[in-house]
Order: structure tokens, then C-alpha cells, then sequence
């Protein structure tokens, strides 16, 4: 599913990989999430935040 943002964009691909994980453990397991895939998710939607705001300010808006 990532695999087009894997050729533009190693790093995010991974941290949305991170995230697309953790919704389906969430969805679909009955088994709880871990306080260390809480911060896992946190830092990775963190990092794809910044990633959008600099590409947001590099367009110039």
C-alpha cells in the first residue's frame, strides 16, 4: 500500500507504515495496544505532520 510513497519518500513511507499497523491491530485484534506502539504512533504522526508542513512552505503558502 505504501509502496509508491516508499519511491518518494523512504521515511514517511515508514511512519505511515507505522500508523496503518497500528489501525489494523487496533480493528481487527483483540490484543491491547502497547504503551510502546502509543508512542511508536506518536512520534510517526509527528514526523509525517512536519514533513507536511514543510512541504506546505516550500510551495509558498
Amino acid at each position: 500500500m505504501t509502496g509508491l510513497l516508499t519511491k518518494a519518500d523512504k521515511a514517511a513511507a515508514k511512519h505511515l507504515n507505522t500508523l496503518l499497523k497500528l489501525k489494523t491491530k487496533s480493528g481487527y485484534s483483540h490484543t491491547p495496544v502497547t504503551p510502546d506502539e502509543f508512542k511508536r504512533t506518536g512520534r510517526a504522526v509527528n514526523a509525517l505532520i512536519e514533513n507536511a508542513r514543510r512541504a506546505n512552505s516550500s510551495t509558498g503558502h
